[in-house]
């Protein structure tokens, strides 16, 4: 695998410095969302649970976070485990 280059190392840097001013940043660009979907509401909802504002920043936040538990504490042993498992 080729070494990165030095402008991935700084701009790699440079994001790690920056995260709390990003996490902000997107905090408020999905408040701003939620807040604009009390005003503008789903033309044709698919389900019922559409017409509550915020529900798919709602849903999309519950499923990343059992998606992450789920990875971290089933898939991840499963794929930490030795290679001569089955030996």
């Amino acid at each position: 695998m080729p070494e990165p280059s030095i402008h991935e190392n700084t701009l790699i840097a440079t994001l790690r410095a920056q995260s709390g001013r990003l996490k902000l940043l997107f905090l408020v660009i999905l408040a701003v969302l939620v807040v604009l979907n009390f005003f503008i509401g789903p033309y044709d909802p698919h389900v019922a649970w559409e017409v509550f504002p915020g529900f798919w920043a709602g849903f999309g936040f519950v499923l990343a976070v059992a998606m992450a538990f789920v990875m971290k504490r089933i898939i991840a042993p499963l794929i930490g485990a030795p290679e001569d498992i089955h030996d």
